[in-house]
């Protein structure tokens, strides 16, 4: 008889945690986080590319924030989406954000949506002023034997 009420003061202990384990993870997250990978430094009309890997916060402890919306507003289309992706399974997305401008900066905002929270993050890209390598043949044909 012992036995049998520890047996089932064990099955309670363990159902108990499942329920509450449960609960924990039915419940909305407490917030979103963002890793981006990429440069800041752009070439006038070519995108910027970004590889995002969004995340939900529960009880400090981060996962993958599949299906998240992640939005780029830039700061010269204020009112558009220069782009907008959904993240995958494992909370990634690769972005890419049009850099057709004449400016030194600009302000990328990446708005993360993610059932019912919202969190925004902010970065500055600014031209890339290194000179532009170009390199040509002067002769398109060179003859068998020459050196």
């Amino acid at each position: 008889m012992k036995r049998l009420s520890q047996v089932f003061a064990f099955l309670v202990a363990a159902l108990s945690f499942a329920a509450f384990s449960l609960e924990a993870s039915a419940q909305a997250p407490d917030g979103l986080e963002l890793s981006l990978e990429g440069t800041t430094k752009f070439v006038p009309g070519q995108p910027l590319r970004f590889f995002a890997t969004a995340y939900e916060i529960r009880r400090g402890e981060l996962s993958p924030a599949a299906g998240a919306q992640i939005r780029v507003i830039v700061s010269h289309q204020p009112g558009t989406h220069a782009a907008q992706v959904e993240a995958a399974s494992d909370g990634r997305a690769t972005l890419e954000v049009p850099t057709d401008l004449e400016e030194e900066r600009f302000r990328i905002l990446f708005d993360v949506r993610h059932q019912g929270l919202q969190r925004t993050f902010d970065i500055t890209a600014t031209r890339d002023m290194s000179p532009i390598l170009s390199l040509r043949a002067l002769t398109t044909r060179v003859p068998l034997g020459s050196p």
